[in-house]
């Protein structure tokens, strides 16, 4: 039986973290992502946050030495962890596993000693006092000060082992460093297996083995991903001629994990079918003295790098594909000796330490929800309607409208129920008809419902709908919120009568949101009406009835008329006598004004809207001389002095606004 030897990770500069692991899923209590002992119990290591993680390893071998050993990191990015492990086996306990660590790179040199966190193992020797194997653990992440990346050089002093024994040998150190590699497409977690685990096949035929190193992330990957994993071994024997014929076995499943005292390999080196697991690197541990096979991968290991970095001591440094569905994974390490290539005899050795795994950030999936809602013209239109462009609908008051509701499941998590709520329409999807999709049923990732309802337009209003989906398996819901817009056309403005050059007119200031370039005023009186067309915006027009001469003078006015001998009176049979005294008048562009009642323009002293008064009859002949002549008042002409001072008492034009509008929603 070779001497039995402890295991550190051998030197790998400039090794930047190969594929990390995808894992998209639920969440996972800060505990799991901690490290965890894989065999004897050692103190956890606080991970580093999640991040976009690569790594660097090296080791050198310490075996009977008490000189400097010297390894270097090539670290592509900020320095995040470094993990330094040492271990060997004595027979009592070392003297002093103290070990003294010197780092020298971007940020100068610094350096410190460590008693590390043990942890131990039996080795199951024939061997008085029993063999065991320490292990040790520290956090050396203070001496790489600013982090800054770059090479840094690490220089490793041996603890004092204070036993000079065949078995009291040192094995090595190894010191590994997460550093952040941003930018990167997926975050990752680090999660590290730490601890000490002896095989020994003894005396018979078994093939030694180690306890199985399980990664259990609980839950089923959604894709295939490819993790690094490195560790370290001990028992790569320089001295001997024999080549070993040593495995690494892997395997990954679903459910269940294993537990660390299962085997994927039993007693004859046969694979355990209970969980499937596959010889992926054969020959991993070439001694270097040896021509012996070089290592041979099976799937799913896709790549092997590490051998031997001195006397007894190996690299064990691997990418694995996990298949999509997988929850977790593990690796176990066996050693039978070559024996001539006769049944494999039994081999001992050892693996210690961090059992580095990193993998994509444990993200639990995301809920999202997205609402689109659109308006279409008429009733029963075809939903949905085109978000950012079916947005508005305007028109004249009951104009039918439809509304389309359009969810989304933009999410990574089946929702269920989903509702909507429209409280401005006073509605919920109760009340809207469901278009595509089945509301019976959870929204899966990508899917959508899409919903209808039917209403008109009674006012302006922007209306917003609210839609909210519940995470199947609990979570806090999700909401999303949009809204579309009807508008009523709309129609305010003045009219406003008065006297211009002895003529009526009537003044206006029509404004609207309806198409269309004209209006059409009506006046309407006891007993006719008459419409002119007139531009949108601010004009005049000619009372009905009204006429002017060439120079722009009234020269005719409704209700009115000349006999034979050109005298003016007030014919109710005129053809425009229902314009005097009020009339209604009402707008029309697209809406139609309610009608307002607008008096006849009053006459003034300069201006009047009647006929000038009749020229009075001669006197009669008669015997003597004629009476003084009476006062003229003109009560009873309008247009004479008495009725125009009646009129200044009305004096002002009449403004009388008018509007009509229709809704927006």
């Amino acid at each position: 039986m070779p001497s039995p030897l402890f295991i550190p990770r051998a030197t790998v500069s400039a090794r930047v973290a190969r594929a990390v692991l995808l894992v998209a899923a639920a969440a996972l209590a800060l505990l799991m992502m901690r490290p965890t002992s894989a065999n004897a119990d050692v103190t956890d290591l606080t991970p580093p946050p999640d991040g976009c993680l690569a790594y660097d390893v090296g080791a050198v071998a310490m075996e009977e030495t008490t000189d400097v050993q010297t390894l270097t990191l090539d670290v592509a990015g900020p320095v995040v962890q470094v993990i330094i492990e040492w271990s060997g086996i004595w027979m009592p306990a070392p003297t002093d596993s103290t070990i003294g660590v010197e780092v020298s790179g971007p940020g100068g040199t610094d350096s410190d000693s460590f008693a590390g966190t043990e942890a131990t193992d039996a080795t199951g020797l024939p061997t008085t006092p029993e063999s065991i194997v320490y292990g040790y653990v520290a956090d050396i992440t203070d001496l790489f000060g600013t982090g800054a990346a770059g090479t840094y050089t690490v220089n490793i002093t041996p603890p004092i082992d204070g036993i000079d024994l065949p078995e009291a040998r040192w094995g090595g150190a190894t010191v590994t460093a997460v550093y952040d590699s941003s930018p990167c497409d997926d975050v990752a977690t680090v999660i590290w297996k730490t601890g000490a685990d002896y095989y020994f096949g003894g005396n018979d035929t078994s093939s030694p083995t180690t306890d199985l190193i399980v990664y259990d992330w609980g839950y089923p990957l959604t894709e295939d991903y490819t993790a690094s994993f490195s560790t370290s071994q001990a028992g790569s024997d320089h001295v001997t001629t024999d080549c070993r014929v040593s495995s690494i076995w892997v395997a990954t499943g679903t459910a269940t994990a294993p537990a660390e005292s299962d085997d994927l390999v039993d007693a004859d080196g046969l694979p355990n079918p209970a969980y499937g697991g596959v010889e992926g690197v054969v020959s991993p541990f070439t001694p270097p003295n040896q021509t012996c096979p070089a290592p041979a991968l099976t799937a799913p290991v896709v790549a092997f790098s590490g051998g031997n970095v001195g006397p007894e001591q190996a690299l064990v440094q691997f990418d694995v594909l996990i298949p999509a569905g997988s929850t977790w994974a593990a690796f176990q390490l066996e050693s039978p000796a070559d024996n001539a290539g006769n049944p494999g005899l039994p081999e001992s050795g050892a693996w210690t330490g961090a059992g580095l795994l990193i993998l994509p950030a444990l993200v639990r999936p995301v809920p999202e929800i997205a609402l689109e809602k659109t308006v279409l013209d008429g009733a029963g239109a075809d939903c949905p309607g085109v978000e950012g462009t079916d947005e508005l609908v305007s028109g004249e008051p009951n104009t039918p409208v439809t509304y389309c509701f359009r969810v989304i499941n933009t999410g990574e998590v089946a929702l269920f129920p989903v509702e909507l709520d429209d409280p401005d329409l006073a509605i919920t999807d109760a009340d809207m008809t469901l278009v595509s999709g089945d509301d019976t049923v959870p929204l899966e990732p990508g899917g959508e419902l899409v919903y209808s309802y039917d209403s008109t337009i009674t006012a302006d209003l922007l209306n917003t709908a609210t839609v909210t989906g519940y995470p199947e398996g609990g979570g806090e819901p999700v909401t999303d919120t949009n809204d579309a817009s009807v508008q009523m056309y709309v129609i305010t403005g003045t009219v406003t009568p008065f006297c211009e050059a002895d003529a009526p007119y009537l003044g206006y200031d029509i404004q609207t949101n309806a198409p269309g370039a004209t209006a059409t005023i009506t006046f309407t009186g006891d007993g006719g009406s008459e419409s002119v067309t007139v531009p949108v915006g601010v004009g005049e027009v000619l009372w009905p009835g009204a006429v002017v001469g060439p120079d722009g003078v009234g020269i005719d006015w409704p209700g009115w008329d000349q006999d034979a001998s050109g005298d003016w009176f007030e014919n109710p049979a005129n053809a425009y006598a229902w314009a005097r005294p009020d009339v209604q008048i009402t707008v029309q562009v697209n809406p139609t004004t309610e009608p307002v009642t607008v008096a006849y323009p009053p006459g003034t002293p300069t201006c009047v809207t009647a006929p000038p008064p009749n020229e009075p009859p001669p006197p009669p002949p008669s015997a003597g001389p004629p009476p003084p002549p009476l006062a003229d008042t003109g009560a009873s002409d309008p247009t004479g002095p008495a009725g125009l001072a009646a009129a200044l008492a009305l004096l002002g034009t009449a403004l009388v606004a008018f509007s009509r509008r229709l809704a927006r929603r």
